[in-house]
């Protein structure tokens, strides 16, 4: 190719994409990895696949000069002809919300409202668990709508894990909608945690700046639920193979629904559960107590009988009260920067009296103290005051389910 065409000695090329037998030029997926690791070592323009431009367009410090064919190649080398530049159509800040439902016509429901609201003003995982057809799954699988759009470079990070894996990435540039992650919970470890022959990412880094949605979390494999455990601490997951080691982003935020018990009804105020002691036992203790810290908030969503329902004409908390609740705790932590909330002596002293008494791990302490910064945010408080502690401390009083009864 190189004796063929006259390549300016003075500029640094690299040359990109699969060409076929017919002097066609392929697209590549990963490339705006590709494109950043070129930039980085000094490439100054690169030739490329024609569809890869306007994804690759997004990396800044690099020209690029997108071609169809090898003929198109020589025409640009040889006489000086650029090939037509294809249109950036994407839009700066767009962002399409598409409601499934709103918040509002989910009734008696209000206290697990409010939790999924602290949850993601302010990144805590979070977990609803109770019997079924109390709306668990309905709360949050519709929490998408809830998040606030993604930065251009937030939405660039998540379009290289998608081209890194083969999928379309261009879609998150061009939308900012942070992803929305919902794997079945008959999964493997490798679609989950990524790995295989190639070393892909899997749903826990497609998740990355967005949603991870485990529903059914009890049927999960255990094995498999534990190695959660690293990603959701560390915000990375590290894949190693023979001879290299691959490290993917992961700082989602994970959202999980469960039943109590196989037939669903431990604890429900409307049916009686018919299942054994020691199967509960066996239900619940699929989650392991290092995976329970690592989840900051417990909520129970208790059953609702039908009058009460139909009694119920306040339409409550809707997708847009959610969303400027969570909109403004994020605001406030803006503003706040780094620098985390005062907190009241009495607020201390009650945050450590319910540590003890609830007999939690050091690790759920300090997520306490993060979930009780993250509702005084929410509620314009200047001040972590004993109210934003009291409420924090009851999305763990249920914790003890996990360590048998």
């Amino acid at each position: 190719l190189l004796d063929a065409v006259k390549v300016p000695s003075e500029v640094t090329y690299a040359f990109l994409g699969e060409l076929t037998l017919e002097g066609k030029i392929l697209p590549l997926n990963g490339i705006l990895v590709v494109l950043e690791a070129l930039r980085n070592d000094g490439v100054q323009r690169v030739v490329l696949p024609v569809e890869n431009f306007e994804e690759g367009s997004y990396i800044e410090g690099i020209e690029l000069i997108p071609v169809a064919s090898l003929k198109e190649l020589m025409v640009y080398f040889n006489e000086g002809i650029l090939p037509q530049t294809p249109q950036n159509t994407s839009v700066d800040g767009e962002r399409v919300i598409s409601d499934v439902i709103d918040y509002g016509e989910i009734k008696g429901q209000e206290g697990a409202k409010r939790a999924l609201a602290i949850a993601l003003a302010g990144r805590h995982n979070l977990l609803l668990i109770g019997p079924p057809g109390t709306g668990k799954t309905m709360l949050l699988k519709n929490a998408g709508v809830l998040l606030e759009g993604l930065t251009l470079e937030e939405s660039i990070e998540v379009a290289k894990v998608y081209g890194l894996s083969g999928r379309e990435g261009l879609q998150f540039i061009k939308n900012r909608r942070p992803p929305f992650r919902s794997p079945h919970h008959s999964i493997g470890r490798a679609a989950l945690i990524g790995g295989g022959n190639k070393s892909l990412p899997g749903e826990i880094a497609l998740a990355h700046k967005g949603i991870l949605f485990l529903d059914e979390l009890g049927e999960f494999k255990s094995e498999i639920l534990e190695q959660l455990r690293e990603p959701i601490e560390n915000k990375e997951m590290n894949i190693s193979r023979l001879g290299y080691r691959v490290t993917y982003p992961t700082n989602f935020i994970l959202l999980s629904a469960m039943n109590p018990c196989k037939c669903g009804y431990y604890g429900s105020s409307l049916k009686s559960c018919t299942c054994l002691p020691s199967s509960v036992r066996k239900n619940l203790g699929k989650l392991s107590k290092p995976l329970i810290d690592r989840i900051d908030m417990i909520y129970w969503v208790n059953d609702v009988d039908v009058e009460t329902l139909d009694a119920i004409k306040d339409v409550g908390l809707t997708t847009k009260t959610l969303q400027k609740m969570i909109q403004t705790g994020r605001m406030n932590r803006k503003r706040k920067g780094r620098c985390g909330l005062d907190v009241k002596q009495e607020a201390q002293d009650l945050l450590k009296e319910g540590y003890k008494r609830l007999e939690l791990s050091p690790r759920t302490y300090n997520r306490l103290k993060l979930i009780s910064e993250t509702i005084a945010l929410m509620d314009n408080s200047d001040q972590v005051r004993e109210v934003h502690v009291l409420e924090a401390l009851q999305y763990r009083k249920v914790e003890s389910l996990f360590g048998g009864f």
